[in-house]
């Protein structure tokens, strides 16, 4: 067997390069010959030790993709922040009750004159088709958060518009077969009702929301009118004793997808409160 040659194992570099690069001298030869070759050979040794190194940590282009899109859902899952909110800025913190200050942004929303969960379905729906594409521009929106649901009373034998309760009703998140809900995708902070590409259902329409002051309760689970009554009730318990009054525009705003697990989810109830004089 040949004896493996290494250069430290060698101190005459012309003896080693004879080893390694065995040729018939000739005269008109020089040891730049031997240089240059002795030269190649330890690049491609040290180009097969990176290779050696590399392959260690080298992973499919495609296994960095699964991964990658892992990490974002395991995000979306566990309820980490799902998407572009309004801008706003917390006044006050109390518990999971908060008092904001929002900037104006604006909104598409779709009155849907049925029961929660069949409004919640086909609201999503037609505000879902807006934003994909099914408007005037043929533009993609990119979806934000939250997505607001609103109860409203529909006036027997009136036009199907969005009208609030009547005066002193506490307007509360339960179902009581007098009215249906708007369903309310809040748009990008870079669109107004003016430059958002127009819609072509009949059914969604743009809306300018103004700049105000709101309180708002978290909660976690799932998004249903029951248990966000419940807390309609606690908030609005706390703003009596606090002697803070609002519109009793109560609405409820989901936060995160579907997929992400009931105890991660963030849901929100939310008045508007009056100015203060």
């Amino acid at each position: 067997m040949k004896k493996l040659i290494t250069r430290p194992m060698v101190r005459d570099k012309r003896t080693f390069c004879n080893s390694v690069f065995p040729v018939p001298m000739q005269k008109d030869k020089t040891w730049i010959d031997c240089d240059d070759k002795l030269t190649g050979f330890e690049n491609r040794t040290q180009e097969g030790r990176n290779r050696t190194y590399l392959g260690i940590f080298r992973v499919p282009a495609w296994l960095c993709v699964v991964s990658l899109s892992f990490i974002v859902s395991a995000c979306s899952i566990f309820g980490g922040k799902a998407a572009e909110e309004p801008v706003y800025r917390v006044v006050l913190e109390d518990g999971a009750i908060e008092i904001r200050e929002y900037e104006a942004y604006a909104v598409a929303e779709t009155l849907v004159n049925q029961s929660f969960d069949t409004a919640t379905d086909v609201g999503f729906s037609r505000l879902f088709n807006y934003i994909s594409g099914s408007n005037k521009e043929s533009s993609n929106i990119a979806m934000t958060a939250p997505v607001f649901a609103t109860p409203v009373k529909i006036p027997v034998k009136a036009p199907v518009v969005a009208v609030a309760r009547s005066a002193g009703d506490s307007r509360v998140l339960t179902d009581d077969g007098s009215g249906g809900w708007t369903i309310t995708f809040v748009l990008p902070n870079s669109y107004t009702t003016s430059t958002a590409p127009k819609p072509e259902d009949v059914n969604v329409t743009l809306r300018d929301v103004p700049a105000s002051r709101v309180a708002a309760i978290r909660f976690s689970g799932r998004f249903r009118n029951e248990a966000s009554e419940l807390r309609r009730q606690e908030l609005a318990a706390w703003l009596k004793v606090r002697g803070l009054k609002h519109e009793a525009d109560w609405r409820m705003a989901g936060y995160n997808p579907p997929w992400t697990l009931p105890p991660f989810r963030r849901n929100e109830v939310i008045v508007t409160l009056q100015v203060q004089k």
